[in-house]
């Protein structure tokens, strides 16, 4: 039996709303309407048990059970071959979506268009003249603007960094962003009422941000953790910061204990927001040992920390920062491991923000 648009499309609505993912009438309504296959052409899959992502074809028998899936559809990639864009899963669209408490008469700024779906989801909710979507590809907003008329809507779109929001624009009531940051632009806060919300992917962790008349905001962390790509400041940019994934050899070696909780998802996503800039990236070495290296991207200092059989590490490179990052992981520890949502992100007016931990 083939499957229209239309069926697939009631089921993932069907799907979501008994995931706990799609709660309210209005949203499940906009799910219900909007097609995403009108917002996505040419796009990559990962296959069940791979990393790889794969092409879809257009004639691929399976295409439009890709689409109407609670999946992740990549459909941007930079020179590299790393992704830069993408449909995000619906079932994580419609949770942040009803997480930003949206009601009628909000005007929405969303940070990153992408395909243009998010923007006509927030469109058939509010109507297309409160939506406003800004990319830092132009390419992107020219096709999802052609998209979204096709379908009769035509919010505010506009090429540039997303960082610069659209003060023409201000102020908003709601901001959504789908794109990963590590601190969040004080353009935002200036654009936001003062009572508005601000929704943001910080490091690994979904914050809602109630903005203050002082320019200030806090807000508690999501239970839903969440990682999108890297917002880019160009189109040029590199999706990912680079870092040098060589071997530190001319640099400080010295023993230390492994952090027991450094490979669980819970520190990892707090850490991604106490310590904003950090990448680690991980593998093993010729003696088969598992080596961390990390990197601050605001600076550059890196450390590595090979493991070995007696629970200890080998720390070469950048000394503070590991013992920075297992002060952390330790005191975390100790407190019996509180999960992320039972923290709260303060941001001063300067952009700068802190983990506020459970009292």
């Amino acid at each position: 039996m083939t499957h229209t648009d239309t069926d697939l499309r009631q089921k993932l609505v069907a799907d979501l709303t008994a995931a706990g993912h799609l709660i309210e009438p209005a949203w499940q309504t906009a799910f219900r309407s909007v097609p995403r296959d009108a917002f996505v052409t040419d796009f990559s899959v990962a296959r069940p048990g791979s990393a790889t992502l794969t092409p879809v074809a257009a004639d691929d028998p399976d295409r439009l059970a890709h689409i109407y899936s609670d999946t992740t559809l990549i459909t941007e990639f930079d020179s590299d071959g790393s992704p830069i864009s993408s449909s995000t899963a619906p079932g994580l669209m419609a949770l942040m979506l009803h997480a930003l408490d949206i009601h009628d008469g909000h005007r929405v700024l969303e940070i990153g268009t992408g395909t243009g779906y998010n923007a006509a989801l927030l469109s058939h909710r509010l109507g297309d003249q409160r939506v406003f979507s800004v990319d830092v590809d132009p390419g992107l907003v020219a096709t999802a603007r052609r998209r979204l008329a096709a379908l009769g809507l035509t919010p505010v779109l506009a090429a540039g960094d997303g960082a610069a929001g659209l003060p023409d624009h201000a102020p908003f009531d709601r901001l959504i962003t789908t794109c990963g940051l590590d601190h969040i632009p004080t353009a935002w806060l200036n654009q936001v009422r003062p009572g508005g919300m601000i929704l943001i992917n910080l490091g690994f962790v979904l914050a809602r941000l109630t903005v203050h008349a002082d320019g200030t905001a806090d807000g508690p962390i999501l239970p839903q953790q969440a990682g999108f790509m890297s917002r880019r400041p160009s189109p040029d940019a590199p999706a990912v910061p680079k870092q040098n994934a060589t071997t530190i050899t001319a640099a400080p070696t010295s023993t230390a204990t492994l952090p027991p909780a450094l490979d669980l998802p819970d520190g990892r996503a707090l850490l991604s927001v106490s310590r904003p800039g950090l990448h680690r990236a991980s593998r093993r070495d010729q003696q088969g040992r598992l080596v961390h290296l990390l990197t601050d991207t605001a600076d550059g200092t890196q450390c590595q920390a090979a493991e070995r059989d007696d629970g200890t590490v080998e720390v070469t490179g950048d000394q503070a920062l590991w013992a920075e990052i297992t002060a952390f992981l330790e005191r975390w520890d100790y407190q019996g491991r509180p999960a992320p949502e039972r923290h709260r992100v303060h941001v001063r007016s300067d952009g700068t923000h802190c983990l506020l931990e459970p009292s």
